[in-house]
C-alpha cells in the first residue's frame, strides 16, 4: 500500500516521508480507530514505524474490540 503510494507520488515529483506516510494513514482511520491510532502516534516512533508495524497494531486491536462486542 505505502509502496504503491510512494512509487505513484515520485512519479509526480513528490516524495512524502515515512512520518507524512504514517500519521496521513492513522488519521484516515475510522473514529472507532481513534483510541488506537492516538496510542501508536503517543508511544512509538513515528519516524521508523513500518506499515507491517501499524497493521500488526491495528489487527490486535481488532481482534479485541471483536472480543468485546461478544
Amino acid at each position: 500500500m505505502t509502496s504503491i503510494s510512494s512509487n505513484s507520488t515520485q512519479k509526480l515529483g513528490h516524495e512524502y516521508s515515512k512520518t507524512h506516510n504514517n500519521l496521513k494513514i492513522l488519521d484516515s482511520l475510522p473514529n472507532v480507530w481513534e483510541p488506537k491510532s492516538t496510542i501508536i502516534q503517543e508511544t512509538c516512533d513515528i519516524k521508523t514505524l513500518t506499515l507491517d508495524q501499524i497493521i500488526g497494531a491495528l489487527r490486535v486491536y481488532k481482534v479485541h474490540l471483536l472480543k468485546k462486542t461478544r
